[in-house]
């Protein structure tokens, strides 16, 4: 099972700190939101459509937060088009995640 490093890699909102090399399913992060009854908010695809990338800086204002975006979003690249609805975890919600992995 994962094991959180002592030391964080670039920031605490970097997919890296929360997976094990490239085993994104060994991550004690993603167990910890399939375990959890977590509120998501509907978001819309505007004109994003296929770029994962902006729709995350749209929602999180943060490009930093695109490896937990993907990794939480639960949508494979197909559903990234125009006028698609995700349930995405608010920022705030990761925020608390991300926090009680220390």
């Amino acid at each position: 099972m994962f094991k959180l490093s002592n030391r964080i890699r670039v920031n605490r909102s970097d997919i890296s700190n929360y997976i094990e090399d490239t085993d994104i399913y060994n991550s004690k992060l993603l167990d910890l939101i399939s375990q959890g009854d977590f509120d998501r908010v509907d978001y819309t695809i505007k004109n994003d459509g296929y770029r994962p990338d902006l729709i995350s800086l749209d929602f999180y204002g943060e490009s930093k937060y695109y490896g937990l975006f993907l990794l939480t979003c639960g949508a494979t690249f197909d559903d990234f088009y125009e006028g698609n609805t995700l349930r995405l975890l608010p920022k705030e919600t990761l925020d608390v995640l991300i926090n009680s992995l220390k």
